[in-house]
């Protein structure tokens, strides 16, 4: 079976309307198990990250891009966890299973990166994904960020898992 490939690609920033998304997005069971947390149990609760990430947006604490395929919202990316200097912050991301391997994030990755280096004061960005996502690592890698560092620490379900952190320097 082949995929369809997506006419383009486009990012913008969440809105409220975009609860369908979210509600596919934090359900999957995939992705949560990719991002270290259960899937959200009901509607309500995978809209409630909805709200966390708008409020995020308001209070200048985080910045978030949807990934629009075909005018449909696909996967996200972010950069949180801004230090008080704003010299560090964190880069997340995560796609729907259907649009995986196509390589949408690596489109949207240099995209974010290029905006948050011209914005931001910053020194460089880190990704911690698990050792064992390997289409992570390999896309990190593709795109500047090299193997910082190895540890051991609790997902957001509290099992212990071995993550990595990568880091891109500013160009």
């Amino acid at each position: 079976m082949t995929r369809e490939q997506p006419t383009g690609l486009a990012l913008r920033a969440p809105t409220p309307a975009d609860t369908d998304f979210i509600v596919a997005y934090r359900t999957d069971p995939t992705i949560a198990q990719a991002e270290g947390r259960d899937p959200a149990p009901t509607r309500a609760a995978a809209t409630a990250f909805l709200t966390r990430l708008l409020a995020g947006e308001a209070a200048g604490t985080s910045r978030t891009w949807f990934l629009i395929v075909d005018d449909r919202a696909v996967g996200m990316i972010g950069l949180w966890g801004y230090t008080a200097d704003r010299t560090r912050c964190e880069l997340a991301y995560g796609l729907l299973p259907a649009y995986q391997g196509r390589g949408l994030m690596g489109q949207a990755l240099e995209t974010v990166c290029a905006q948050a280096f011209a914005r931001d004061p910053l020194v460089a960005l880190d990704c911690y994904t698990a050792s064992t996502n390997l289409p992570s690592r390999r896309l990190l890698e593709a795109h500047g960020f090299t193997l910082a560092e190895t540890l051991r620490e609790p997902d957001q379900t509290g099992r212990e898992v071995t993550m990595v952190r990568y880091q891109r320097p500013r160009p």
